[in-house]
This record gives C-alpha cells, structure tokens and sequence, in this order.
C-alpha cells in the first residue's frame, strides 16, 4: 500500500512539472532557422529549462502559417491576413556580402573585389540578383563568369560554398556564427549592401508570458548584433538603408 502510495504521488508530481513547463513553437525561413535561429534556440533552452522551443522551417514561396505557430518569423513584410496576429518585431535587415570558404582562398586568395571573377559564383534560385547586385555596387562593370553553379535553394548554395566549390552573395549578418567557427569566411566585410528585413510576428493576439519572453530574448538577440538603431525607428519598423560609397574595384 506505501509503495502503491508513492507511485501516485510521483505519477502526480510529474505532471505537474509538465503542466509547468511550456512550448513555444516558431516558424522561419530555412536558411534563417539553420544558420542564426538554431544555434540561439539551443542557448536560449539552456537559460530556460521549464521552456521548450519547437522550430518549423519555410521554404521560399510558402506562405507563412499563423494558424500552427506562436511566432512567426518573415523576411521582408508578410501579407498579413490574419486578424489574430499581435504587434510585429523587427529583427534586422541583412547585411549582403560574399562568402566564401577559408580554403578556397587559400587556394584562390581575394586580394580585391575584381579577383572573384576568379571564382566560381554560386547563386540560387531564390536569390537570382544577388551577385549582379553586388558587382554593381563595387563597380565590376565587365566580370566574365568562367563557370558557376545554381542551387534551388540557399542553404544548398552555402553548403556548395563550404565544401570550396566557389563563392556566394548572401547575409553575412545571418551566417556570423558559420564564419566565427571558420565554416565561412567574409573577405570583403565591408563591401556590403542592405538586403531584406526579417521580422517577428505574435501568431496570436494575446501573446502568453513564455512566448513574450521568448520573443523579447529573440529581438535582444537580434539588436545585440546589430548597429544601434536610430532613435527615430519604431520597434517594427525596418530602417532605411544608409547611403554608402562603394569602394570601386582597383
């Protein structure tokens, strides 16, 4: 009877530790969920034991599902048609350069913008503009593509471009962590424009103290890493572009 006793009063406290805990469910793009969300949900679950964070990936040309989620992340505004989202976050705005892979340049080094023509470019097929974008903005007028690759998606370009088959124009504010582990490497940082901005939608409108938690953290994330915003901005509002001078290709 005392053991009997004793698996009641377990069966009884396990669930209310599981009525404590909570799952938050978050849906973003592919290449945004592999290469910047990930990594931060693993962080984030470890800060937060009683919380669990389910990620669904969306590939481009799916519409975003409000209906499953808590959140939702966008790249560039969603066509909003859900009268149960609450306010939305800015995240950040991609910051577009080349990547390319440490031992691709130590076979082809990157001494200025004009050597890509060296390389291979990689594109994909939901970024087609990407590298005719970027040799305009440095000024390449005349760059000859002597071979190239690509993909249908970007995550499956920058896994081309990590296994050295060439070079990619992508947000390097998206993929900081790949090229802190040296997975990616940026050679022209500072050769850059402005692409997109990802945001993040309330899939409800009444947000719950775990999603709100869990989605102010994301936007502290995002902020952290990020150039303070103008004083001007709103929370949801994605900043104009600075005007640059492009550093023309000698």
């Amino acid at each position: 009877m005392g053991r009997a006793l004793e698996d009641i009063a377990g069966a009884c406290a396990y669930v209310q530790r599981q009525r404590e805990r909570r799952t938050v469910t978050i849906e973003a793009p592919a290449t945004f969920a592999m290469y910047w969300l990930l990594p931060r949900v693993n962080r984030y679950r470890a800060q937060n034991p009683r919380t669990d964070v389910w990620v669904s990936t969306r590939m481009t040309g799916q519409p975003p599902n409000f209906s499953a989620h808590d959140l939702v992340v966008t790249r560039g505004e969603a066509a909003v048609t859900s009268s149960r989202l609450s306010e939305r976050a800015l995240l950040f705005r991609e910051d577009l350069a080349v990547l390319t892979s440490p031992k691709l340049l130590a076979r082809k080094p990157l001494a200025k913008a004009a050597d890509v023509k060296s390389h291979h470019l990689i594109e994909s097929m939901t970024r087609p503009q990407e590298w005719a974008a970027w040799l305009k903005h440095v000024g390449i007028t005349d760059a000859f593509v002597a071979g190239g690759h690509r993909f249908d998606h970007l995550f499956v370009a920058i896994q081309a471009v990590k296994d050295g088959l060439g070079s990619v124009v992508a947000p390097q504010n998206v993929l900081r962590e790949a090229i802190a582990s040296h997975d990616l490497a940026s050679p022209f940082p500072e050769l850059n424009f402005p692409g997109e901005c990802y945001f993040c939608y309330g899939a409800a409108t009444s947000v719950d103290p775990a999603t709100q938690k869990f989605r102010d953290w994301l936007v502290q994330e995002a902020r952290s890493q990020a150039k303070a915003p103008r004083a001007t901005q709103r929370i949801g509002e994605c900043p104009r572009p600075a005007k640059s001078s492009s550093r023309r290709s000698r």
